[in-house]
């Protein structure tokens, strides 16, 4: 839940001034994905040269999977018009893999969209978000005691020591999905 709540609310991470985000991607097809892997590869580091990363996963919301399966895993991409797509092979198949989440469009998290998709680094060479844990716990300490004597049973009581963060924007790429 806080994961999801610090990814989606970074309507102050991919902006136009951090040249991360696209308003005019479109749609999960094969112009929208030119033009994200085409602003994903533009972006520079402080000193104005090519961060050098490569784009490694395609993050939808799960009403998008299909589409963005299809992208992926189609070896031939025909739209059945005499002006569209017209290749013998899908320069996509197989570029990026494909990761989807509900809480992508649930309308209980700012910045939740059914459209909007993301291009983002492998996290092991650029994250975009980052959980930290206190002495490297993830997992929640669980503790229980003895009721005391009036009352039958256990008291047990968890929680755990972690937060969330965005971390480096040039590691991904947010279309809008218009």
């Amino acid at each position: 839940d806080i994961f999801w709540t610090t990814f989606l609310n970074n309507s102050s991470f991919f902006t136009s001034g951090n040249s991360n985000v696209s308003t005019s991607t479109g749609t999960m097809d094969v112009a929208g994905m030119k033009a994200a892997e085409a602003i994903f590869m533009a972006q520079t580091d402080p000193d104005g040269k090519p961060v050098g990363v490569m784009p490694a996963i395609l993050l939808v919301p799960t009403n998008q999977k299909a589409a963005a399966l299809q992208l992926m895993n189609s070896e031939l991409l025909i739209d059945g018009t005499s002006s569209g797509v017209q290749g013998n092979k899908n320069i996509w198949q197989g570029r990026f893999r494909v990761e989807s989440s509900p809480y992508m469009q649930n309308s209980s998290y700012t910045g939740y969209s059914s459209i909007a998709w993301y291009l983002l680094a492998d996290p092991q060479e650029m994250p975009v978000i980052e959980i930290a844990a206190l002495n490297g716990r993830v997992e929640p300490y669980v503790e229980s005691a003895d009721a005391s004597f009036s009352t039958l049973g256990v008291e047990m009581r968890g929680y755990s020591d972690i937060g969330v963060s965005l971390q480096e924007y040039r590691g991904g790429v947010r279309a809008d999905g218009d």
